[in-house]
């Protein structure tokens, strides 16, 4: 690889995450071990200033204004970031001292060098970025598999010989659909979601949506018939560019479901999973038994405002411990669980009242009694 214009130059960089101890941040000479904030110069040894003092003078790499700026590459914390570069006076002839030795002449030769390290410390924030973005994808789905324990060590209790039944029929329809001499069109939807109203809905890929849930179709290709928000400003999910900076929206770094523990209802397996392929409008939760699932919906604006409570937004003046020990969000997934399970009953059974709230008691009890003490005290 050619050296720069202005010469071969070593250095490092490194990145704190959780930032520097106070006693770390000494502001000693030696160009090996000083552990200051900021990007320092040394030229044969000797610090070159004021570059890596704090202030304005010493952000020669423009980090602090450049990580306010839209569409700029630095991600980084400045004040996270150390590092130092070495260049000397025989190596580096363009790059020289000013008349009162503060600094490096602003010529050309400078400028690039100051490019050069800015390109190190944007390769650097990609770095960063993408750890950090694995990590926060961790404990996503930490939490939420935290939050489905209960339902799947609930599931795990009750018993329902309609639902063996139903998974027994799915199983056999499937198989006919194999075996059989009549082919089963494979169904093509694609994803649609509305940037007014942030509903998300499947249509026929060979339909063009003009507006909100327009041509809005089930899993099995049927329509839904569910009223949209009348907005024009929609788009295809599949055109979403997907090398954004980490969001706020789970959905930018999560699958479209995540499957929780398995569970056996009747030694059935049955797998509880949050879908944010489910639109708003959508139910909470539905019972799948072709797919021996229990959908909970993560779209749902309750699904939202239950996440909320777990910790992730709080309002002005809450107790922020308060709002964690509820545990909302798992609180939300029993709940919305054990209606969909009571209601899916109470259709299979022909509208019995009765089926519903025996099926929906029966599994809500035995979530919540997998929850601890402190838990269900304070929900």
């Amino acid at each position: 690889m050619e050296p720069p214009v202005f010469g071969p130059v070593r250095g490092i960089l490194r990145y704190f995450g959780q930032g520097l101890r106070t006693v770390e941040r000494g502001r000693g000479v030696d160009p090996e071990v000083d552990w200051n904030v900021g990007v320092r110069v040394f030229r044969d040894g000797c610090r070159v200033r004021p570059y890596g003092e704090p202030g304005h003078e010493g952000d020669w790499l423009q980090i602090y204004r450049a990580r306010y700026l839209r569409g700029s590459r630095f991600r980084l914390k400045p004040h996270h970031l150390e590092g130092t570069v070495h260049i000397s006076k025989d190596k580096n002839p363009g790059l020289r001292d000013t008349t009162s030795r503060e600094g490096l002449t602003g010529d050309e030769g400078f400028q690039a060098f100051v490019r050069y390290i800015q390109e190190k410390v944007a390769e650097l924030s990609e770095i960063v970025r993408v750890e950090e973005q694995i990590e926060e994808r961790h404990q996503i789905r930490e939490r939420y598999q935290k939050a489905l324990t209960p339902l799947s060590e609930g599931l795990n209790q009750v018993r329902s010989e309609e639902y063996r039944s139903a998974v027994e029929t799915a199983d056999k329809q499937a198989k006919r659909s194999i075996t059989g001499i009549q082919v089963v069109p494979e169904i093509r939807n694609a994803h649609w979601e509305c940037l007014d109203c942030h509903d998300g809905w499947k249509a026929p890929r060979e339909l063009t949506p003009t507006k909100c849930r327009e041509y809005s179709v089930a899993r099995d290709g049927k329509p839904t018939h569910k009223p949209g928000c009348g907005s024009t400003n929609i788009r295809r999910k599949e055109n979403v560019p997907r090398n954004n900076p980490p969001s706020a929206d789970v959905r930018d770094l999560l699958e479209d479901a995540m499957a929780g523990v398995p569970a056996y209802v009747g030694g059935i397996q049955l797998r509880p999973i949050i879908d944010w392929e489910m639109g708003e409008k959508d139910v909470e939760a539905e019972v799948r038994p072709e797919k021996r699932e229990l959908a909970i919906n993560g779209r749902h604006p309750a699904f939202k405002a239950a996440d909320r409570l777990d910790g992730k937004e709080t309002s002005e003046g809450t107790d922020f411990e308060s709002l964690r020990a509820v545990a909302g969000l798992t609180i939300h997934i029993i709940d919305a669980a054990s209606q969909a399970w009571g209601r899916w009953h109470y259709q299979t059974a022909g509208g019995r009242f009765d089926r519903f709230l025996e099926s929906y008691a029966a599994l809500k009890e035995a979530c919540l009694s997998k929850l601890s003490p402190v838990t269900i005290e304070a929900s």
